[in-house]
């Protein structure tokens, strides 16, 4: 049980047996101001209930941002870092390729395409080159 199931028990069990207690020996409106008392005071609890779950709802959709947060901010300098890697290659091969054209006289060059080497927008085969 939470604390606040416990509390509403409480108070209700509080004001129930002081209503009972109180019957005998009490008017009639002393007991109609203790019913509008427990009345208020479960109006209050209830609305502290939904207080504290909207709190614990807000709490948790932070901690799951804090958590994208975190996996955003590791996960972005490792793909940086990979990313000037890649570069780097590429780079180096475009460097190593147009060495080997230009120590070819005549050579033509190859069409533009994909890593593969396939033009942009070819659609792959299995089968041998010609």
């Amino acid at each position: 049980m939470s604390r606040l199931q416990i509390i509403n028990l409480s108070v209700g069990a509080a004001a129930l047996a002081f209503a009972f207690a109180l019957a005998g020996c009490t008017p009639q409106s002393d007991l109609q101001q203790l019913n509008q008392n427990e009345f208020t005071l479960r109006g209050m609890i209830a609305s502290d209930r939904q207080q504290i779950d909207a709190l614990q709802q807000q709490i948790k959709r932070q901690n799951d941002e804090i958590t994208e947060l975190k996996h955003g901010a590791s996960g972005a300098g490792g793909d940086a870092s990979s990313l000037g890697d890649k570069v780097a290659k590429l780079e180096t091969e475009v460097s190593a390729l147009q060495a080997g054209m230009a120590a070819t006289p005549g050579a033509v060059p190859p069409p533009v395409g994909d890593a593969a080497g396939a033009p942009l927008g070819a659609v792959a085969s299995n089968s041998p080159a010609p």
